[in-house]
């Protein structure tokens, strides 16, 4: 079995269909694969869909059904129960593009079973219609290859990536169960332990902007509890990612910067608050320079948090 894919499914009803469909419809495809259908206790009609291809495709479609555990856990649950070689995480709300499979089967040939796989994305609304295409220009080493990622802010996305499944579980990667941010939480761990990368020049993977999802989240409580989270996820990175190469500098630094842009969303009185609690844990030396903006954004660190976050919300767009 070369992949393994797999789709956590919580009331995506509306969406599943197409999603299913791009799975199945795969074009070019030599080798074996299966899809792992993972119910995390769904409370619309989704499992009507499922069902209806596990009985047309029974010998590809792998169904199971949990409690809701969100997301993390579902994605925990698929990696321990899938067989595949690689295996690729696919939100049940988006889709891919008919020849991603064969396209990845003829890079993991030339390249030799490699760690990991980034994949070129495309941002799309509900209708289909395309809103951006998130294209990382093809470099010649790893290092300007992260650069180039965090350059499009697309680092932590897990459906980006496709992941030898022997390294992910010799590493005992997990996603965070109970967490928001859970991608941030462990993308970068990946990229750090990942001894081969490589990337697919071509837009496989199309990412659903819907509403009601996570992204489009504005329940003040809710965007609280993500930068709770985020902090507690960044730091796990300090401890993990250790600046012993260049590749750990830039992870560092990136987390540093994910979690400080995300402060941006709390409102006055909250921030100064989470400003003294997490001052003794923010290190100005983890922002790492390698062009002028990045020697600008440590240097309005090294006078304060506040003033950083002053030229990110001016400049962010």
């Amino acid at each position: 079995m070369k992949f393994s894919l797999i789709v956590p499914v919580y009331n995506t009803y509306n969406y599943l269909e197409k999603c299913l469909h791009s799975l199945i419809n795969q074009k070019n495809i030599k080798c074996k694969y299966e899809i792992f259908i993972v119910n995390d206790g769904t409370l619309d009609n989704s499992e009507e869909i499922i069902l209806k291809y596990q009985n047309k495709f029974p010998d590809k479609v792998k169904y199971y059904k949990k409690k809701n555990g969100g997301l993390s856990s579902a994605r925990n649950f698929g990696v321990e129960k899938s067989s595949g070689e690689y295996l690729l995480f696919i939100d049940s709300d988006d889709y891919l593009d008919e020849f991603l499979l064969s396209k990845l089967e003829s890079i993991i040939k030339k390249n030799k079973t490699p760690d990991l796989i980034r994949i070129n994305t495309r941002d799309v609304k509900e209708s289909g219609e395309i809103i951006k295409d998130i294209v990382i220009p093809k470099y010649d080493n790893e290092i300007d290859l992260i650069k180039g990622i965090m350059k499009e802010n697309a680092l932590e996305v897990p459906w980006a990536y496709v992941y030898n499944r022997k390294f992910f579980i010799d590493n005992n990667f997990k996603y965070a169960v109970g967490r928001i941010h859970e991608d941030y939480g462990l993308t970068p761990i990946i990229i750090y332990k990942a001894k081969s990368i490589v990337q697919l020049s071509y837009v496989g993977y199309n990412y659903v902007e819907r509403v009601g999802s996570i992204i489009s989240e504005t329940n003040y409580d809710k965007l609280r509890k993500r930068v709770d989270d985020m902090f507690a996820l960044y730091s796990n990175h300090m401890d993990v990612i250790k600046k012993d190469s260049i590749k750990g500098k830039l992870l560092r630094s990136y987390c540093l910067e994910a979690f400080l842009n995300k402060l941006s969303i709390l409102n006055k009185e909250d921030l100064n608050k989470k400003i003294k609690e997490i001052k003794p844990y923010i290190h100005v030396g983890d922002l790492y320079c390698y062009n002028i903006k990045k020697i600008v954004k440590k240097l309005a660190l090294l006078i304060s948090i506040k003033l950083y976050l002053t030229l990110y919300r001016k400049y962010k767009n």
